[in-house]
């Protein structure tokens, strides 16, 4: 697609963090004037489809697809799109830091004021987000609509009553082990599949340094902050070596995006210190069972990864639904409090890697969620429900 995605989400980093009404003002700022060009690409790709399985970016491919008579399945990797009494939506914010309901069971419910506060959060949020987005989103429409007769913008209320309360199926790519499905959701065509994960790939071979590291010492601590850019990569990255050696801990830094391990003209840092190995890129799945812990932003892909290995994790919010696994893993007892990353220091980062390192309980906890979620197929469930609609299999 025609489409940045790193300056988008620098963009959406350029003060640190991003409340969600700055995400959607920033969004537009960002894409609003390139989705003429992103929906007639979209109404491409659904021309001649078997089915069309739509994230929210892919909202233009729904709506051409439905114009085409095409069968459609939502994606989604968090709760924000249909609504529930029993947690909020993802990118709401979140009262106390918890999404108040049990740790290990659905073995409790929300009181009054938290079940209307979890509702209201989603009309709140997708309706102040849409009409923001809505005159470009329309505008991107009727192109589509040259591309794909039929395709019509959408009415002053959205799409979301069509998505929530239609036919066609929404799943929500992660673990009910995780986050449960709503007991409101068993009737809709609204399913929570379990983990969407990838196999690790046959033809990567981990560098020499990264495999040297690993052997020679204790297992260390991950540390990467994924696409997450919010600039200042020498200033994040003497934060995390401090956080490492108060804590007293070893440590792999993944650069990333924001550049954690190198200088402002990219390349690796000099002078770190020996308790510390800098790598630009390795499969999740390889690295993080090998490890002791893992300190990320919170992606819900990254927070999968983290969780299916067993390990504590230490999540660092920037922005979006980050906010919200950070909650649930401190909910599940897998993981610290999370620590904002506006308010990211190296006394505080030291002691939620010593609490995730030592905490006896939190590693067993983590452990035990960690083989649940390697015994789920997500993939499998989610292609069961998508032939299921889409074919009649």
């Amino acid at each position: 697609m025609p489409m940045d995605a790193r300056s988008l989400v620098e963009q959406q980093l350029e003060t640190g963090t991003a409340s969600p009404l700055q995400f959607m003002l920033r969004l537009r700022r960002a894409v609003g004037s390139a989705f003429r060009e992103i929906a007639a690409c979209y109404a491409e790709a659904a021309i001649g489809a078997d089915v069309v399985i739509y994230s929210p970016f892919g909202i233009f491919g729904r709506e051409a697809a439905k114009a085409l008579g095409v069968p459609v399945v939502g994606a989604l990797p968090a709760p924000f799109l249909c609504g529930t009494q029993s947690y909020q939506h993802s990118f709401f914010p979140i009262p106390a830091g918890t999404l108040g309901f049990g740790n290990e069971a659905w073995d409790s419910s929300p009181g009054l004021l938290r079940r209307a506060y979890n509702y209201l959060s989603y009309p709140l949020m997708n309706q102040t987000g849409f009409q923001i987005m809505r005159p470009a989103v329309n505008h991107g429409l009727k192109t589509a609509s040259e591309v794909v007769p039929g395709t019509e913008p959408y009415s002053l209320r959205g799409p979301f009553s069509h998505i929530t309360h239609g036919p066609e199926p929404v799943l929500h790519a992660y673990s009910q082990a995780v986050l449960p499905q709503p007991p409101e959701w068993s009737a809709k065509n609204l399913h929570v599949t379990g983990y969407w994960q990838l196999e690790e790939p046959e033809d990567w071979e981990p560098p020499r340094e990264l495999l040297e590291f690993l052997e020679a010492g204790e297992p260390p601590v991950y540390v990467g902050f994924g696409s997450m850019d919010g600039g200042g990569g020498e200033e994040l990255t003497s934060l995390i070596v401090e956080a490492l050696s108060l804590a007293g801990r070893r440590g792999i830094l993944l650069s990333g995006w924001g550049g954690i391990g190198t200088d402002a003209r990219g390349g690796r840092l000099s002078g770190l210190p020996d308790n510390v190995c800098v790598v630009d890129e390795v499969p999740h799945s390889w690295l993080l069972p090998r490890v002791v812990a893992a300190v990320h932003h919170g992606g819900a892909g990254t927070t999968a990864a983290s969780l299916r290995a067993g390990i504590p994790t230490v999540i660092v919010p920037f922005f979006a639904d980050q906010k919200f696994w950070g909650a649930r893993v401190a909910d599940l007892g897998v993981g610290p409090t999370p620590i904002p990353r506006k308010r990211l220091s190296a006394d505080n980062l030291a002691v939620a890697i010593d609490q995730a390192v030592s905490d006896w309980r939190m590693r067993d906890k983590s452990q035990r969620l960690g083989r649940t979620l390697k015994a789920e197929d997500g993939v499998g469930t989610a292609v069961e429900y998508i032939e299921r609609h889409a074919f009649g299999v």
